[in-house]
């Protein structure tokens, strides 16, 4: 999840720019090159970090709910070699 923040927010400098850059071009000049110098990059950090992103919030909201489960005390009744029965508490996880 870090490193989806971290490359998500190192692309939002770079599709700023970028746009500035295309929606200030008039022609195919100059400014629209060093734009889409700027996008082409830009997207595919989007392309990498948003996936990571979900992945890690998904997996962090799985360990939140593993966490937050109660261990389990559950009757348990066996039988030992010697032919007896026990009972007690088994700790389930």
């Amino acid at each position: 999840m870090i490193a989806g923040g971290i490359v998500t927010a190192a692309m939002l400098p770079l599709l700023i720019y970028g746009s500035v850059r295309v929606a200030q071009a008039d022609d195919l000049d100059g400014k629209l090159v060093q734009g889409t110098r700027y996008l082409l990059p830009a997207f595919v950090l989007f392309a990498a970090g948003v996936p990571m992103l979900g992945m890690g919030i998904e997996l962090w909201v799985q360990r939140k709910q593993y966490v937050r489960a109660p261990a389990l005390l559950q009757p348990q009744v066996a039988r030992t070699p010697h032919g007896s029965w026990t009972g007690g508490l088994a700790l389930r996880f």
